[in-house]
């Protein structure tokens, strides 16, 4: 009689548990992200986290998670804004990379290339409603230590 498990169910077993594993250590990896980012904004929700990227990327100090993220309705009102973030994982708590000077339009996408985060979106014309920016806005984004600024 052999020992239960049966070695080939132990091995299909582990192989499964290999796929299925980094999507569960990536979802909780998201749910970090977004805890984080609540506790940084009280009152306001954290809508339609995405991520764009994870690994690594030169200029960082280790693997970093890229996301892009709607805060919205902070103290009630219908204001909102969707935003880029680079974070990391230090000592089992989310850091988030400082950006001094942020996109100043509405991101809708963001994706690496080579060493520079390409940013994509809608900035607002004069004539646009808070609801409905109208003009297409990019831009180059490098890391630096732990800060995110612009690429020449």
């Amino acid at each position: 009689m052999r020992p239960f498990p049966h070695p080939r169910i132990l091995a299909a077993g582990l192989g499964l548990a290999a796929l299925v594993l980094p999507a569960v250590g990536q979802a909780q990896s998201l749910v970090a992200i977004r805890s984080h980012i609540a506790s940084e904004n009280p009152g306001c929700e954290v809508a339609r986290l995405e991520e764009a990227y994870r690994g690594a990327l030169p200029g960082a100090a280790g693997h970093v998670v890229i996301a892009v993220y709607t805060v919205e309705g902070c103290g009630g009102g219908n204001n909102w804004v969707r935003q880029l973030g680079v974070f990391s994982e230090e000592g089992g708590r989310v850091v988030e990379y400082v950006q001094p000077d942020p996109p100043t339009f509405v991101v809708e996408e963001a994706r690496v290339n080579n060493t520079v985060i390409e940013v994509n979106g809608l900035g607002y014309a004069a004539t646009d409603g808070r609801c409905c920016p109208s003009v297409r806005s990019s831009t180059r984004l490098r890391v630096e230590g732990r800060r995110v600024v612009a690429a020449n």
